[in-house]
């Protein structure tokens, strides 16, 4: 079930949950990453020390639109 709940979008769930749709999402998978679509853009929520410390380590992740910006 988690690779179809990233082909659908989440927009409407976050219109009615907030950002609580987020953590009911993560409820129903062990993984620390969680993929999504939101307004139409790929999405992926990371959880954990260990998954946001491989985020923000540049030779993991090749920043193109990604956020956080970096000037």
């Amino acid at each position: 079930m988690p690779v179809l709940d990233a082909l659908i979008d989440s927009s409407l769930a976050v219109l009615a949950n907030g950002y609580a749709w987020l953590p009911d999402r993560r409820r129903r998978t062990a993984a620390p990453a969680v993929r999504a679509r939101v307004m139409g853009q790929h999405a992926v929520a990371l959880h954990g020390p260990e998954a946001v410390r491989s985020f923000y380590d540049e030779g993991h992740v090749k920043r193109r639109t990604a956020l956080p910006v970096r000037c």
